[in-house]
C-alpha cells in the first residue's frame, strides 16, 4: 500500500519524501516518523479540541493490531484508557505494558522466529519495569525493535500534538466497586 498525493485535501504542498509508505524496503523507524507526521497532520487538520483517544489495552501480544491472529500474551490485561491527548495516552500504555509482570511463555521468555529473523528471548522480560514492546514485534527489523515504542513516542512529541506528560487515574469497575 503506498499512499502518495502531491497535495492535501487543503491544498497544501506535501512532502513526497515525508508521505506514509508501507514497503518493506523503508526502515522501520523511518516508517514509524512517517505515519507520526501523517497522524500529526490529522490531529491538526481536525483540531486537537474536536478528537478524543481511547487505547484498549488487552489481549497485548507482541504482534501488530493490524494482524488476523492474536498469538501469545506478553503481559495480563492493562486496562481501557482515555485521553484528550494522543501522545500521553500512549506514553501510559507503553509504560503501564513495560511496568507490567511478563507472562510464562510469552515469546518475550521464549523467542520466537519472524520473517525478520529468529528473535532471542529476554532473560528478564517476566520481571517487572523491562522492556517488552518493540523487541518482539515481528515485523520490526532487529536493529530498530529495541527503540521503535520510543522512536514514535518522540517523533509524535515532535508534531507538537500533545505531551509525553499524564496523570493516571484508576476508575475501578463495577465489580471492584460491589467488593469494596
Amino acid at each position: 500500500m503506498i499512499m502518495c498525493f502531491d497535495k492535501c485535501h487543503h491544498g497544501k504542498d506535501m512532502e513526497k519524501e515525508r508521505v506514509f509508505a508501507l514497503r518493506r524496503r523503508v526502515p522501520s523507524v523511518e516508517q514509524v516518523e512517517r505515519m507520526m507526521d501523517n497522524a500529526g497532520g490529522v490531529v491538526k487538520g481536525t483540531g486537537k479540541e474536536r478528537l478524543r483517544y481511547f487505547n484498549i489495552a488487552i489481549d497485548i501480544t507482541s504482534h501488530c493490531d493490524c494482524m488476523s491472529a492474536g498469538g501469545h500474551l506478553l503481559v495480563p490485561d492493562q486496562g481501557i484508557l482515555y485521553s484528550e491527548d494522543p501522545i500521553a495516552i500512549d506514553q501510559a500504555s507503553v509504560d503501564l505494558v513495560t511496568k507490567a509482570r511478563g507472562l510464562p511463555m510469552s515469546p518475550a521468555e521464549t523467542g520466537m522466529n519472524s520473517p525478520s529473523g529468529r528473535i532471542e528471548p529476554n532473560e528478564r522480560a517476566l520481571e517487572a519495569e523491562n522492556q517488552k514492546l518493540g523487541l518482539y514485534s515481528r515485523f520490526v527489523d532487529p536493529v530498530s525493535r529495541p527503540i521503535i515504542a520510543e522512536t514514535q513516542l518522540a517523533a509524535a512529541y515532535s508534531q507538537g500534538i500533545g505531551s509525553r506528560e499524564y496523570d493516571l487515574i484508576l476508575v475501578p469497575s463495577p465489580q471492584q466497586k460491589k467488593k469494596g
